[in-house]
């Protein structure tokens, strides 16, 4: 796939007896490739030999809302005033469902965020790079949810 082109999806579980619905996954396909091994995302504050079994790792959320976007998006993404944090909120909940929504929230033509919020408790998102047999990243996944509902 060209650069910047990434499909994302997000796994979704539904509650019969509670009628609600949580975002339990979320990827991004970088290629088609299949994987033959997966390492889990770290930071460079921790690198992952580092790491202890027990240890978390992933990516902190703060607010309840994950998101995926590079580098340079990340620069451009600026919620300088409450009007743009309005904005971006109410965006958000346009989507809404009873714990879970998203948001496909483009910044130019080039540039473009995904957010999800699950409905989750945890304040990390394990994350793993999946690598094909060509030892390049074709995945990336991030846990939402640390037990199925």
């Amino acid at each position: 796939m060209p650069p910047g082109v990434y499909p994302v999806d997000l796994a979704i579980v539904r509650r019969d007896e509670e009628k609600e619905q949580r975002i339990v996954m979320a990827r991004i396909m970088f290629t088609r490739n299949a994987p033959v091994m997966w390492v889990k995302a770290v930071t460079k504050k921790k690198p992952q030999a580092s790491l202890d079994v027990e240890e978390e790792f992933g990516y902190k959320v703060t607010t309840g809302t994950g998101s995926f976007m590079d580098a340079e998006t990340a620069g451009l993404f600026q919620l300088i005033t409450i009007d743009d944090v309005d904005r971006i909120l109410d965006d958000l909940m346009a989507n809404y469902r009873p714990v879970c929504n998203w948001l496909e929230n483009p910044i130019d033509e080039s540039h473009n965020i995904i957010l999800f919020t699950p409905g989750t408790e945890i304040d990390v998102y394990p994350s793993y790079f999946a690598i094909d047999a060509g030892g390049d990243i074709c995945l990336l996944v991030t846990a939402c949810w640390t037990e199925l509902p």
